[in-house]
């Protein structure tokens, strides 16, 4: 079971695509609250590292606090900075 990412995903292709801001900050609660149940998932969001793309549209640097995965070892990532991005239809 997924809590239902695959849509939550959408929504937030959608609310971004339309400049939807309200939508977009709720789909992105969404998102952090189904990942923290599904994986055991945080994160808080923080600046690019240096010589890397800001946060914008579409990208965001996170540095990963905790990541139980039921699937494999992602707890070594713990402590981490990474970037989540979407890929832009257009």
């Amino acid at each position: 079971m997924n809590y239902g990412v695959d849509k939550i995903l959408d929504a937030i292709s959608d609310a971004n695509y339309t400049g939807n801001d309200k939508k977009l900050k709720r789909s992105w609660k969404r998102l952090r609250d189904a990942l923290r149940r599904w994986e055991y998932f945080e994160w808080e969001e923080v600046d690019a590292p240096k010589g890397m793309p800001e946060n914008q549209e579409g990208l965001m640097w996170i540095k990963i606090l905790k990541w139980d995965s039921s699937i494999d070892e992602r707890n070594k990532l713990i402590g981490e900075i990474v970037c989540l991005f979407y890929p832009n239809s257009d």
